[in-house]
């Protein structure tokens, strides 16, 4: 795959390259974006590219230099990456590379090494790193791979050259989705909107989960629009922040938002295409002219306020609670009101 395959990382992709074209390639590199968009594959990419018998400035991942880094079987080639899911990168790992690059390259021009997820290197092995990024050596190129700039360590940050990644466009992430990973054709769409650009997160959404957090949500919706009586909201207020984390709370309010979305944009334009909820298409019809632009757009507002509330760690219940009482338009708060229910705080939601 030479760099021209690489989806959406054109910008980080040309700036390698005209490094390489140049001569002028970093002694180390820090590929810094979301989880899941090309940087631990760009990474590989690079080391092909320094060591590629057959081009200059790319790479062919046919000759026998490509080939052997492709199947990680490269005397020169180093991989530091945690031995376990959540693990950290140890000092004794990154002892393992410095001794080994006291040696002058086997077969390859320049060494390289990679080190996936640096943000989980432990302090003594991210201070232990800085003296090999201090002291480089001459030929070893070092790519460092992390999703968390911020837990970088700054005198590591300043040492080497730091190359961006974007979230990957909508549009090549369905075509990725859609090529790589066996679900059905209406849910593409959903599923390159939940995973925020990135392809590794798309990878890790249940579908299973995703689709019972849609069939929830109807049913909510049902209640919504049935008048039901408060206590019924607030039983299920209750049932969601007993059994969801937050993180799941968050993709379930996604989920909710991108539903009022697809209301707000056929009401605009009577277009199905581009909405993401097409399997329920005359759902949509029907609600979005029942409902009014305004209706729809406070929606939206309340559903992405309490998301944010969510993320300031308030109560769960009592935010969804104030979310559903106020999806209804205000009059369930008059209800309460009016028949001396027990007050909910409002959470700072305006």
């Amino acid at each position: 795959m030479p760099f021209g395959q690489i989806v959406g990382q054109e910008r980080a992709i040309r700036f390698l390259q005209a490094s390489l074209l140049k001569g002028t390639v970093s002694h180390a590199y820090l590929f810094t974006g979301p989880d899941g968009v090309g940087k631990r594959l760009t990474a590989f990419g690079l080391a092909k590219a320094v060591n590629c018998l057959e081009r200059n400035g790319d790479f062919c991942d046919q000759c026998d230099s490509c080939r052997r880094i492709e199947q990680r079987t490269h005397p020169d080639l180093f991989l530091i990456e945690p031995e376990a899911e959540g693990a950290k990168l140890k000092i004794e790992q990154v002892r393992e590379l410095q001794a080994a690059v006291g040696y002058r390259p086997y077969l390859a021009r320049r060494a390289v090494c990679i080190i996936d997820q640096a943000e989980r290197m432990t302090e003594a092995a991210a201070n232990s790193m800085l003296k090999t990024l201090e002291e480089p050596p001459a030929a070893m190129l070092i790519v460092m791979v992390t999703a968390s700039l911020e837990r970088i360590l700054p005198t590591i940050r300043s040492r080497c050259q730091v190359v961006r990644f974007s979230p990957l466009p909508k549009d090549d992430l369905e075509r990725l989705i859609g090529e790589q990973l066996s679900i059905p054709a209406d849910k593409v769409r959903l599923l390159a909107h939940l995973s925020g650009g990135s392809l590794g997160r798309a990878r890790r959404i249940d579908l299973a989960s995703l689709q019972d957090k849609r069939e929830r949500i109807f049913g909510l919706l049902d209640s919504l629009s049935s008048a039901a009586c408060v206590e019924v909201l607030f039983s299920q207020a209750k049932k969601l922040a007993d059994e969801e984390d937050v993180d799941s709370l968050q993709q379930f309010l996604d989920l909710w938002l991108y539903w009022y979305y697809d209301l707000w944009k056929y009401q605009l334009t009577g277009d199905e295409r581009g909405l993401i909820n097409t399997d329920r298409m005359e759902e949509i019809i029907r609600q979005s002219q029942i409902l009014s632009s305004h209706q729809i757009e406070e929606n939206i507002r309340l559903i992405e306020e309490t998301s944010a509330a969510l993320q300031r760690n308030v109560n769960k219940q009592l935010a969804l609670e104030t979310m559903m009482l106020r999806l209804g338009g205000g009059q369930r708060e008059k209800e309460i009101v009016k028949q001396g229910a027990i007050a909910r705080p409002y959470l700072g939601l305006k």
